[in-house]
């Protein structure tokens, strides 16, 4: 089963990923009213993708057996300003994502690429590579990396641009 690491990177990647999770949970059957949408079969066919999953997937029925199973997204959430990764420690879906992957920093980049891309792309680069190569071994068949970030802006276009070198550099083999 081939596995993908979500990296979401500043306010925009962040945002976007807020809409991507639960649209990924329904896509594997897993609705807002904590029943299956679909047959089990289906829904565990690629939850793997996307998620760890420590136990058996026929044993996840509901986003609460998620959550008791410890079932954590394979995402790294990444921005310098607090308030939009704050959102996601505070929302229903919370429990799918592990604290060890996110990443926040005060002042954030101010709307100025140079300020994410030089300032704290020198500063974060190495805690980053680090919460990668964790989320990496404890993949089975690692496929791919998606990365979420704006064009324009501060941390997500400056420092979203110094990771694509990152995981070039670290990760030749594996698609970006």
């Amino acid at each position: 089963m081939s596995e993908i690491i979500t990296i979401q990177v500043g306010q925009c990647g962040n945002q976007i990923g807020s809409v991507f999770w639960p649209l990924a949970l329904k896509e594997h059957g897993f609705g807002n009213e904590n029943k299956i949408h679909q047959k089990k079969s289906i829904a565990s066919n690629s939850l793997h993708s996307f998620f760890y999953c420590p136990s058996k997937i026929s044993e996840y029925s509901t986003i609460n057996d998620l959550k008791r199973g410890n079932v954590k997204a394979r995402c790294i959430l990444i921005d310098m300003e607090e308030n939009v990764v704050d959102r996601y420690k505070r929302s229903a879906l919370r429990d799918l994502f592990d604290s060890k992957c996110l990443l926040t920093n005060h002042p954030g980049s101010g709307n100025n690429w140079a300020v994410g891309h030089y300032e704290h792309g020198r500063d974060q680069l190495k805690t980053i590579l680090e919460m990668i190569r964790r989320s990496a071994e404890s993949s089975d068949f690692l496929h791919g990396f998606k990365l979420l970030f704006s064009l324009g802006g501060g941390t997500g276009s400056g420092l979203g641009s110094a990771i694509l070198p990152l995981l070039e550099d670290n990760f030749p083999n594996v698609d970006r």
